[in-house]
């Protein structure tokens, strides 16, 4: 963001004598090195998102006019990918005809189901985001204060057992699920993500009672007087289904 910029190299403090740092390249190298790595992390960005930057001038109208362009003539793609394995991967766009010049972010990197979970977590807990198709529901009980003025909170999240799986082997039945809980409190200061991975183990004579039922996951959380939300995500790893779901709760009132 520093406009045009020249080279220190060329000072005229630097001339006049055929002995000077200008006489080998060891100055000039130098300075261009420092030069250009100061753009190298904003050009890496631009590639890599399939943007443009702007360097090397005090003139940005040219700038602005190409961003404008840019949001009147663009397509929004999704693409759902399964791949869970933490490696990146790249994309390649293409579109039928000549004449045309597309720009595109570079690749993504397939996420885990634990990455999965905690991002959808953060944006139930920020923006209210995410569906609820497990069903699930969340109980907070009464806050305990503690010496250092803080509030324990205990939590329940309710799990209809009916919309999870439960995969036969033996003589029980078995589930998997993941469970991530965040907080939030009225001057925007974020827990850290909280996630556990919980086994259920249902007795085969015992499995129809159970559908009917609620699976109950308990916590508790150490929270601060005065507003608070919080968010909680649950999947399941035999299913893939994931729900999220956010409360406000007001502490120590």
């Amino acid at each position: 963001a520093a406009g045009l910029r020249s080279h220190s190299s060329l000072s005229a403090a630097y001339g006049g004598s055929s002995g000077g740092p200008l006489a080998g390249s060891s100055l000039v190298d130098a300075d261009y090195a420092r030069f250009m790595d100061g753009q190298a992390s904003l050009l890496a960005m631009a590639e890599d998102t399939g943007g443009l930057a702007a360097i090397n001038t005090n003139n940005l109208d040219g700038a602005f006019a190409r961003m404008t362009e840019d949001f009147e003539t663009y397509y929004s793609l999704g693409y759902n990918s399964t791949r869970s394995d933490g490696r990146y991967h790249r994309i390649e766009v293409k579109v039928p005809g000549r004449g045309y010049d597309i720009r595109h972010r570079s690749g993504y990197r397939g996420r885990s189901p634990e990455a999965r979970i905690n991002d959808g977590t953060m944006a139930a807990l920020l923006y209210g985001l995410g569906a609820n198709p497990l069903d699930i529901s969340m109980r907070l009980a009464g806050a305990r204060s503690q010496e250092d003025g803080k509030y324990l909170v205990p939590v329940e999240v309710l799990i209809p057992l009916g919309n999870t799986a439960l995969i036969p082997r033996q003589t029980v039945h078995q589930g998997q699920l993941r469970v991530a809980i965040a907080v939030i409190d009225d001057q925007g200061r974020l827990s850290a993500i909280d996630q556990t991975s919980v086994p259920i183990s249902i007795p085969d004579a015992d499995i129809a009672n159970a559908r009917q039922q609620h699976f109950v996951y308990a916590a508790e959380l150490l929270m601060r007087r005065g507003d608070q939300a919080v968010a909680v995500g649950v999947r399941d790893d035999f299913s893939g289904e994931t729900s999220f779901v956010r409360r406000p709760v007001r502490v120590g009132s």
